[in-house]
């Protein structure tokens, strides 16, 4: 439903959300508002877990949602908060990807099998941010204590950063790394007890199936 409706539904009582929530979000006739359920992990810095729409710190992401028309009803099934496991579609799924979440389809066999998209980019600072910790911990053997760059590489100034990003995207290039993002499926924490099944990370291709599915969750809802 388009959120016009779903809004209606509030003011009847009702608490609404989007595939993928784990919260919902419902009417205040109190404080005649919309309050916003949700995890103490997903809240806003310095929020709990109900917020009052109108002190989001996210402004642009929360009021985006009014422009969907997949709204629904919360409930113990489909509402991680109140009990239930949050599953989506496929678009969905891929939007979760490209965020750095991990997810699975409810109706796989086998636990402990997911997807992930790997980023050249998250790749380059992960490894731009090794080059810096090396430099530090060989500057620190040779006696140095006072160079201004000796601090944790997030607080580095962008310029300097750069300098550590040449040496990892020449050993990115120097190793045959992949240099666009892809989706791979991860097996290896696959529970099984057939000792020949493949655990190991390969490139994920979806089937007709996977792409019509609405039993995309995230993975730490697997039982």
């Amino acid at each position: 439903m388009i959120f016009k409706e779903a809004f209606e539904l509030m003011k009847q009582g009702a608490k609404v959300k989007l595939p993928g929530w784990n919260g919902y979000w419902c009417w205040d006739n109190d404080k005649q508002t919309i309050m916003i359920h949700c995890r103490p992990k997903d809240s806003d810095k310095g929020h709990g877990d109900v917020l009052d729409i109108r002190e989001t710190q996210r402004v642009e992401y929360t009021f985006m949602h009014t422009q969907r028309d997949d709204w629904m009803i919360a409930n113990e099934e489909n509402c991680g908060v109140l009990g239930g496991r949050s599953t989506f579609g496929f678009g969905d799924a891929i939007r979760y990807l490209k965020r750095g979440l991990k997810v699975a389809r409810k109706g796989w066999n086998g636990k402990g099998i997911y997807l992930e998209m790997y980023s050249p980019e998250v790749n380059l600072e992960t490894i731009a941010e090794a080059v810096h910790n090396a430099w530090w911990e060989e500057k620190k053997k040779q006696g140095v204590t006072d160079h201004p760059d000796m601090i944790p590489y997030s607080e580095l100034s962008e310029e300097v950063k750069e300098y550590d990003r040449v040496t990892a995207r020449t050993t990115i290039e120097a190793f045959n790394y992949m240099t666009h993002s892809f989706i791979y499926i991860n097996t290896t924490g696959l529970q099984t007890e057939n000792p020949y099944a493949p655990k190991n990370k390969v490139p994920w291709t979806p089937s007709q199936t996977d792409m019509l599915a609405e039993d995309w969750m995230f993975v730490e809802y697997e039982d």
